[in-house]
């Protein structure tokens, strides 16, 4: 529907701006959709085109947006590759919350590079940097991601400790989805713990 809306509108040829906006809006569409590669080309045509309209300051999430794509395909050196340039961006345009995204995506990758040592560092971090702007949404993502990361490298009763506070924070967010979230990465954390009846519980 979204694609459909968008090829029906007649924007200015010109309109480099507004064309970058429905690109990324289309490359999230089918990035949802499991469409990994056309979502990819979406996505290196908005920063393109931001680059052209001069909003130098859409580039850092669409080169996060980008990593992850290439996180799900496996191609980590490229992941690791935008995230870099992201973050040189970002140190420049000070934007605490986007900053935050993506050292908590740099970390994931480094995850699946075996970097551990880095991916905790980088997961610190960003749960510095979202306390620091009291970004409650942010925080709690961290956290839990760093609480997973522990968990899953055997460091058990640490990685809880990382996921409760996650969902103490999650829930002084009043957001949903990020509670249920919460919950979800606790539950399965408590069940590589061999808590099954607590994991049980929290994915209630």
């Amino acid at each position: 529907e979204i694609l459909s809306l968008v090829r029906g509108l007649s924007l200015d040829e010109e309109d480099a701006e507004t064309y970058g906006i429905f690109a990324e809006i289309v490359g999230d569409s089918l990035s949802v959709r499991g469409h990994l590669v056309p979502a990819l080309h979406q996505y290196i045509h908005a920063r393109k085109l931001a680059e052209s309209s001069q909003k130098a300051e859409r580039v850092p999430r669409l080169l996060r947006k980008m990593a992850f794509i290439e996180r799900c395909r496996n191609h980590y050196p490229k992941a690791l590759g935008y995230l870099v340039e992201a973050r040189a961006r970002l140190l420049d345009l000070k934007k605490p919350a986007e900053m935050t995204e993506v050292l908590r995506e740099m970390a994931l990758v480094e995850e699946a590079l075996g970097d551990f040592r880095g991916a905790v560092t980088h997961l610190n971090e960003a749960v510095d940097l979202a306390t620091e702007s009291a970004d409650r949404s942010a925080l709690s993502r961290s956290l839990l991601a760093l609480g997973s990361l522990e968990s899953q490298h055997g460091h058990l009763e640490t990685g809880l400790g990382y996921d409760r506070e996650g969902l103490r924070v999650a829930e002084r967010s009043r957001d949903l989805t990020e509670l249920a979230h919460a919950h979800i990465v606790l539950g399965a954390d408590l069940l590589k713990a061999s808590r099954p009846k607590e994991g049980l519980t929290h994915y209630d």
